[in-house]
């Protein structure tokens, strides 16, 4: 067992740290079968130490989505944020948010069970507003 819990999985925590490296924003996407320890590999590899974490929520409308992402970014912002309707509006709030952050850390943000989230809007929207590529 290393140092941080996981088992195995060298290549994948060699990947990542490589990307945490690196000097330029980076996507990591991590995809599988359920069950596994995508997340856990994450959470560990991270220490649970994230800038901003969401979790998709399986069969829920965009309200509950968006209304599960406001509440996450008022638990990490520590500031009350406003009803957010559009995944625009829920982006916009987090870029402000990491605005204030000190850039002197990598910045993480962990987006757990992606597919279950309304998967077009908010690939567009990591898109347009971390100028991240190649999502779709």
């Amino acid at each position: 067992m290393g140092v941080n819990g996981i088992i195995g999985r060298e290549y994948e925590q060699k990947l990542i740290q490589e990307r945490c490296e690196s000097s330029k924003a980076e996507l990591i996407a991590i995809y599988g079968r359920r069950r596994v320890g995508k997340t856990f590999l994450v959470q560990k590899m991270f220490n649970d130490q994230f800038a901003f974490s969401f979790i998709g929520m399986y069969e829920v409308e965009r309200a509950v989505q968006l209304e599960q992402f406001r509440m996450a970014l008022e638990q990490y912002s520590k500031q009350a944020v406003p009803r957010l309707k559009t995944w625009f509006e829920a982006f916009a709030a987090l870029r402000e948010y990491l605005s204030g952050i000190s850039q002197q850390d990598p910045i993480v943000l962990f987006f757990d069970e992606l597919p279950w989230i309304h998967q077009k809007a908010i690939s567009s929207q990591l898109s347009v507003s971390f100028g991240i590529h190649g999502l779709l």
